[in-house]
Formats: structure tokens, sequence, C-alpha cells
């Protein structure tokens, strides 16, 4: 498959945050290392919310809002062996009309409320028995759901083993792991950071957020003098923070899939309606305490949650393994894989 062009459709920015970017790159990653090319079509928020995509080598078109299609067809006439398209708004009518130039059109979703015309549709967070994608989807195309699927960057596959080694023979709690979320609209960080840093006291505390967050002056006064807290904007390698971390506060979102994958135990806060699906499989599972983040102040039960963690080594442990059966970290391989054979079959080589 050498030579073959991927065009990923996503946007960043602070009101969606980074997760499309994070996921794409991914995805994109293993199909680069498998001698794909890569290109990135973004919209004019994106490269100053996700700065590192300018680092990723791979081409990158900005789109001014105009005729989408026409501008991808300008900037790669030949067109594209996978458009994959990760947009809230986007559905059948863009994927149809990008037919006669993509030879496979990949979508990716986790919220189940418009409309599909692709040949392949992933979301790691549906549950295949619930059929959610059915009549939101044309005829013949393949589904590729449940957390299998999840699109995880390779760095999290390479510390695994030892993330879920550690946790094994888990002990005192000494550091703590706050991600609501790279851009946390709702400023949830600086709502909740008392009562985590109070639920065990001393020890220390790694805040995760981006440099586009729009309350980062305010989680920076939250923190300020405190020892033991440290805020970390776009770090390069955020799979090692995670397993350095003993418990953690995350948001409900596709994070939740790179906290298992390292078996963190902990609490996964719910601040958007696409985040239930992966709520709710995290609370079945026992990888997680779930909490509804979305109305009143969640930072007492937070507090609570993780102080009932703290001194229970023992529900810890079962969490991280419960975590650690959700997501294995090989699902953008297995989307890879799903991709090329589905050009084989579709387009055989002469």
């Amino acid at each position: 498959m050498a030579g073959k062009l991927a065009i990923f459709r996503f946007d960043a920015g602070p009101s969606i945050g980074l997760g499309h970017a994070v996921r794409c790159g991914a995805l994109a990653d293993v199909l680069a290392a498998a001698g794909w090319r890569i290109g990135l079509a973004l919209g004019p928020e994106s490269l100053a919310a996700a700065p590192r995509l300018s680092e990723s080598g791979y081409d990158i078109e900005t789109l001014d809002g105009a005729d989408e299609t026409r501008a991808l067809i300008n900037r790669w006439p030949g067109g594209c062996d996978l458009l994959v398209v990760d947009h809230y708004g986007r559905s059948a009518a863009f994927e149809r009309e990008a037919r006669p130039w993509a030879r496979l059109v990949l979508a990716l979703d986790d919220s189940p409320n418009r409309q599909h015309d692709c040949d392949l549709l992933l979301d790691p967070a549906a549950r295949p028995e619930e059929r959610t994608y059915e009549p939101l989807s044309a005829r013949g195309t393949r589904l590729l759901l449940g957390p299998q699927y999840a699109l995880l960057r390779r760095s999290f596959i390479e510390r695994r083993e030892a993330s879920l080694a550690r946790h094994r023979t888990a002990g005192k709690v000494r550091r703590m792991l706050v991600g609501l979320g790279a851009t946390d609209p709702a400023d949830l960080t600086s709502r909740v950071i008392e009562s985590v840093a109070a639920a065990v006291p001393g020890a220390a505390i790694d805040i995760l957020l981006g440099k586009a967050a729009p309350h980062l002056d305010r989680v920076r006064s939250r923190i300020a003098g405190r020892p033991g807290m440290r805020l970390l904007l776009d770090p390069p390698d955020v799979a090692d923070i995670m397993a350095a971390a003993d418990l953690a506060v995350g948001a409900a979102g596709s994070t939740s899939f790179e906290r298992a994958c390292l078996g963190l135990p902990g609490v996964s806060l719910v601040v958007a309606s696409n985040q239930e699906s992966i709520a709710g499989l995290l609370h079945e599972r026992g990888a997680a305490c779930v909490i509804d983040g979305r109305s009143g102040d969640p930072a007492p039960e937070i507090g609570r949650a993780l102080r009932e963690l703290a001194g229970d080594d023992a529900r810890r442990r079962r969490m991280s393994e419960a975590g650690a059966s959700i997501a294995d970290g090989q699902g953008a391989e297995r989307v890879r894989v799903a991709v090329e054979a589905a050009i084989i079959a579709r387009h055989p080589e002469p």
C-alpha cells in the first residue's frame, strides 16, 4: 500500500478541544509508518489550538470556510485513497460530495445524531449490539464499533506493560493527575483542584492543560505558591505523565481510553453528552468512578471518591485491571488493517 494518500478533515479549538486532532493524529501516524502519505485539512483555529500539528511533517491545508470540497480538490488534484472525516459539522452530504475524489471514506464519530455516507464508520464508544448507527449509515458501510478500535498514540502502547506492572503493586498514592480537557472550556480544573489536593494530602498533582485553554490564567492563580502542584501545558509526551500517576481525575472522553490502556485508576467526569457511552462502559466494567459534572458542583463528590480510592489499594488494583481489559492500545493498527482491506476489496489492483 506504499505511497497511498490519506487526507484527514478535522478541527481543534478552544470550544471543541483537541480530541479530534489527537485521535486523527494517532491513526495518521500508524498509516505513515506503513508508507502512506498524510494530508491534514483544518479550520483556521486549529493550528493555534494544536501547535504540534505544524511539527508533524504532514501536508497541511488551512480551509477558509468556503467550498471545502473544491479546496481539497485544488490542494490534492489527484484525489486521495482515504478521506477521514472527524467533524461534527460534516455528515452524509459532505461525504457524498467527496466520493468522486476519495477512493474510500472513513467517518469518525462519537455522537450518533447525523447521517453518514461512508465506507467505514468508527466509534470506539458505541456498543455493536445496540445497532445505533445502522439507521444512520449507508447500506454496505462497515461499522468499527467498540473500544478495540480506540485510536491511541504509540507512546501509550510503549508504556503500557510497565505502567500495568506498577499498578499491580499499588501502594500509597504519591502522585495524582488532573486532566479535564486540553481547553477545559467550563473551567472545571480550577473548580475542583482544591478538593483534589485535600483528598490526598501530600500527594504531588500534575495538571494537564493546553496553551489555548480560555481559563488558563485562573488555573495559574489557583495553584500559585502551592508546592507539589505542577501545571503542564501541551506536554510532548502525555503517556509519560499518565504512566507516572497513581490516581487521576479526567474527562470521560477519548482520554479515558488512554488512562485505561495504562491501567490508571481514578475518577471520570462526564462533561458532555457524547461522553455518556464511554462513562457507561467505565462504570459497568469497574474501571473508574464516574461522576456527572454537567450540573452543580462536582468538587465535593470528586474529593470523596478520591479519598476512598486512596485508602483502598485493592480496589485501585481491580480498577487498573478493568481499565487495561478495555483498551489495549492497538486500535489504530486494527483500523489500518480494516482500511487497507476495504481498499483492496473495492478497488482491486490490476
